[in-house]
């Protein structure tokens, strides 16, 4: 069963402009140590604290509820958390929680969400290498999205999908060893990535936006990955900045052939 460990009140919502910096309150806080107790405690206004190492989504009941949607694939149920606001989900405060699936599917999806707030992780499939025809967190028609002191490791397709996504916030976090690429954006605007690391991703592409505005990456270290194409595309995509961090044994075909939208500043090791 559940534990609710302490009602909060909950305070007025602060969303700061062209930031996805916001303030989150929930009303309760629930420790979870089991894919069940986690799925049944998601939902608006709370705050999920993750008490174990690693929790495996593939073996939750795919039971039907208000604000989770299941589907089917290969090896398990896919989970799609949807039109949830205030929520925050934590690992412990000196070590990351492990969340993974077994499933072919998103290890965690969000859609139709508003401020949610994801420390403390590591989510990642449970497959071998090469077996991924999905990406590991992805965003649907959500606004208000941060994430901190995480990792996104393979074997997904690529590390983050976003569409449809307004003021989303990645800071301190590492994503490795995808197989396609490092993410995918589109129809999006105010994208940030602050300190974050992108280490041995891609075969196909790097960093491919489509039709996004204002996505900035500052202090961020990319090495070791791979693209077949152009590392950052850009199509129908307006002032995308990569500026200091470092760039490290990356190959590509073309960095970029859309500079009218790509700014690349200070960044060391690249020339």
């Amino acid at each position: 069963m559940l534990r609710c460990l302490r009602p909060e009140f909950l305070l007025a919502l602060l969303v700061l402009p062209f930031t996805a910096e916001a303030q989150f309150y929930g009303k309760d806080t629930y420790e979870v140590s089991t894919a069940q107790q986690f799925v049944e405690a998601l939902g608006s206004d709370r705050t999920i604290v993750i008490a174990t190492n690693r929790l495996v989504l593939s073996e939750a009941e795919p039971k039907p509820a208000k604000q989770v949607r299941w589907s089917q694939a290969k090896d398990g149920h896919g989970l799609t958390i949807s039109g949830v606001k205030n929520l925050r989900i934590l690992g412990p405060e000196k070590a990351k929680a492990e969340i993974v699936t077994r499933a072919d599917t998103f290890v965690l999806a969000f859609e139709k969400c508003f401020n949610v707030d994801l420390r403390r992780l590591t989510i990642r499939h449970d497959r071998r290498s090469g077996q991924c025809t999905s990406a590991i967190l992805g965003f649907v028609s959500s606004t208000n999205i941060l994430l901190r002191s995480s990792e996104l490791s393979g074997c997904g397709t690529e590390g983050m999908t976003l569409s449809r996504v307004a003021k989303l916030e990645v800071r301190d976090t590492v994503v490795r060893d995808c197989s396609i690429g490092i993410m995918s954006v589109q129809h999006s605007l105010n994208v940030l990535f602050k300190r974050c690391q992108f280490l041995k991703n891609g075969r196909l592409y790097g960093i491919d936006f489509r039709n996004t505005y204002d996505a900035q990456f500052e202090e961020c270290e990319f090495t070791g990955n791979r693209s077949d194409n152009e590392f950052i595309a850009a199509a129908l995509s307006a002032k995308l900045l990569v500026t200091g961090g470092s760039w490290t044994d990356n190959k590509y075909r073309q960095l970029t052939s859309s500079k009218a939208a790509v700014a690349i500043k200070a960044v060391k090791g690249l020339k």
